[in-house]
């Protein structure tokens, strides 16, 4: 985009230097030509004087050439004021591009911080009323499986949004036209989320809720989520990989310049 917005302004630079040149040019001739008209011939080729009105001579001959020139000008005007305005329409359509990534970029910052909250807040209930949170709470959850708790449908339906709102996360950047750098920033985020938090209680979870027949939905839910995860996951080691051999070839690169 910025290429293509440079090459328009260097066309509309070149365009103007056109018509100021050849004003600068055509005006000096047809004075010029004014005053050699009206001095006596050096040849006989060019001598005027039985040609009429020395105003009827110049205008017969300089305005063919002054009609020409005033199209050619007015041509290129009208290409420079629509070059204008691809010009600004162009910033106008890459302003509106920056506000929309700007603006889903800061939605799925709140997003993960949501996310964060969310699962700290994460609370399952033990012994003597007693609440544990976060990882603690997925740990005892798990091993209460295989009781009837009642108090294992509460802590599904929140890991359930939890899980809802990074797969929502995962489908904005999907539809988004954000920079892929910001969008393996994002990525990376959800990710290391994933594997420092869910990854592994989700995958016990799950394989306990088959066994003891609990919660199919949610089971299906897991099983969705996961196959997305492993794509993300994908999807950053791709982006590792390219951001360390930037880096190699940056390092070759000021060795060779050593």
């Amino acid at each position: 985009m910025k290429h293509n917005d440079d090459k328009q302004i260097m066309y509309y630079k070149e365009d103007k230097l056109l018509i100021q040149v050849l004003l600068i040019i055509v005006i000096p001739v047809i004075l010029l030509l004014l005053i050699l008209f009206t001095k006596p011939a050096i040849l006989g080729i060019f001598d005027f004087s039985q040609t009429g009105q020395i105003g009827d001579t110049i205008g017969g001959i300089s305005a063919p050439i002054i009609g020409l020139l005033a199209a050619f000008l007015i041509y290129k005007s009208f290409s420079v004021q629509i070059n204008m305005n691809r010009i600004q329409k162009d910033a106008i359509m890459k302003q509106m591009s920056l506000s929309n990534e700007t603006r889903n970029l800061g939605i799925l910052q709140d997003f993960y911080k949501q996310v964060r909250d969310d699962f700290s807040d994460l609370y399952f209930i033990v012994e003597d009323n007693k609440r544990v949170h976060g990882k603690t709470a997925l740990v005892r959850f798990h091993a209460d499986l295989q009781n009837k708790s009642r108090y294992q449908p509460a802590i599904v339906n929140d890991l359930s949004y939890i899980i809802t709102v990074l797969q929502q996360m995962l489908e904005i950047i999907e539809r988004s036209e954000m920079e892929s750098e910001n969008k393996n920033l994002i990525y990376v985020m959800i990710d290391n989320f994933y594997s420092r938090k869910l990854s592994y209680h989700i995958r016990r979870i799950a394989i306990k809720c088959k066994i003891e027949q609990k919660f199919p939905r949610f089971i299906r839910q897991l099983s969705i989520f996961k196959d997305k995860m492993n794509d993300v996951k994908q999807i950053t080691q791709e982006s590792e990989m390219i951001f360390f051999e930037e880096i190699r070839q940056e390092d070759t690169s000021e060795s060779g310049d050593i």
